[in-house]
């Protein structure tokens, strides 16, 4: 008989109860993401549905995350607290208001946090929903970033983590693919860049992970890898670098041997060709 100790007791305590809460309740949408010229506003509903039978209340507030926002009440909230029927659903209204002289990008958490279902062994637990909020101003859109550290695994299922900062004014959604090419040119493998399309804010950095999509491990030998990424928006704003990485692979292990940022970028007529 497997014995539970107390801290994997409670462990497995909290995720049974979060995992109840998170199936009660819901909130629509589960994120604001669009662009808004300088003294437009915009304004929708959050609808936020309880599942129990039971009436529940849930607290709502913002935090913003901009970068030294013009205004610091650009987003505002209907409600802070709603009482949601057993079953039902509530719509709590927000607007957002572009201030004149804004630039770059407004971003928040909208935080909607439920009532206590318990203590267990001295602490109180509720489900905390956030949801994020992505504005940026249309016509002063910055894309750029740095790509600051690469690493290589090749145990079980070879892994690319690749670390950007975004230098920009806007949070961007980076992808793009990573091409490896044996030394003999004989092999050829491809794993998508962020196929998830994660985000990242402004003057944040994030860890992005790639692998092939089965997992595949190399054979030792010499490599090389081209690393093309891409920070783009519907409104044709973009960044991308491409980035030449040579590596040597003994079993699970990686050497990076030699990395270079290539001036050699695709044009428009090489893409169409390969659409």
């Amino acid at each position: 008989m497997k014995l539970i100790t107390p801290k994997l007791l409670i462990s497995c305590l909290c995720l049974l109860a979060a995992q109840a809460v998170q199936a009660n309740i819901g909130v629509l949408p589960s994120r604001i993401e669009g662009k808004i010229p300088p003294t437009k506003s915009y304004e929708n509903v959050f609808t936020i549905t309880n599942k129990a039978p039971v009436e529940s209340k849930v607290k709502i507030m913002w935090r913003d995350r901009s970068i030294n926002p013009v205004s610091s009440d650009w987003f505002s909230l209907a409600q802070e607290e709603v009482t949601l029927p057993a079953g039902g659903s509530v719509e709590v209204g927000y607007k957002i208001n572009v201030p004149e002289g804004s630039s770059g990008e407004y971003n928040a958490w909208v935080i909607f946090t439920g009532e206590p279902i318990g203590n267990i062994m001295g602490a109180n637990l509720s489900i905390r929903i956030s949801i994020p909020v992505y504005i940026s101003v249309r016509g002063t859109e910055k894309f750029d970033f740095d790509l600051k550290r690469i690493t290589i695994s090749n145990k079980e299922n070879t892994e690319f983590k690749t670390l950007l900062h975004n230098t920009g004014n806007v949070h961007m959604r980076p992808t793009g693919t990573i091409t490896i090419i044996s030394e003999d040119n004989k092999t050829k493998y491809n794993m998508p860049f962020n196929a998830v399309e994660w985000a990242i804010i402004p003057n944040e950095r994030g860890n992005y992970v790639s692998k092939f999509d089965e997992p595949t491990t190399l054979p030792d030998g010499l490599y090389s890898a081209k690393i093309h990424i891409i920070a783009e928006d519907e409104d044709q704003n973009k960044h991308e670098e491409i980035h030449n990485v040579n590596f040597k692979v003994t079993g699970i292990t990686a050497e990076i041997l030699e990395t270079e940022e290539s001036t050699d970028l695709p044009t428009e007529q090489d893409q169409d060709s390969t659409e």
